[in-house]
């Protein structure tokens, strides 16, 4: 689509400019020899093509540009994607780790627990062998 209004943009500005030389080219003709008209209109056609090679190649830079511009929006997408996905990764990895510790936390104090039990039950019994022994 905007390449199209550029097309049309650019048509109507060289219809203009065409206008313009044959004008110039008419007056210059009615002046001088129809030789010089000749020329003339000899270079309206150069100006002409040289006008068509400068769209070409203005197309020609439009389109890379278009292009660049989609290739760097799809790179953009592409890492904000990455760094959506990255993101989420953290955010796994975060409450992955939160759990880990959570349930190291719970084991610890599991151990703990279970170790000072032990160590009562233990410390019980050995003082019933003493008792005993005694």
């Amino acid at each position: 689509m905007v390449v199209m209004v550029l097309m049309v943009m650019l048509v109507i500005s060289e219809g203009g400019d065409n206008g313009g030389d044959g004008d110039n080219s008419d007056g210059n003709g009615a002046a001088a020899d129809g030789d010089n008209g000749d020329g003339e209109v000899m270079m309206v056609m150069v100006i002409v093509v040289m006008e068509m090679v400068i769209v070409m190649v203005v197309m020609v830079m439009v389109m890379v540009v278009m292009v660049m511009v989609v290739m760097v929006v799809m790179m953009v997408m592409v890492v904000i994607m990455v760094m959506m996905v990255m993101m989420m990764m953290m955010m796994v990895m975060v409450m992955v780790m939160v759990v880990i510790v959570v349930m190291v936390m719970v084991m610890v104090v599991m151990v703990m627990c279970c170790a000072y039990t032990a160590a009562d039950y233990g410390i019980n019994k050995e003082r019933k062998w003493l008792s005993f022994l005694e």
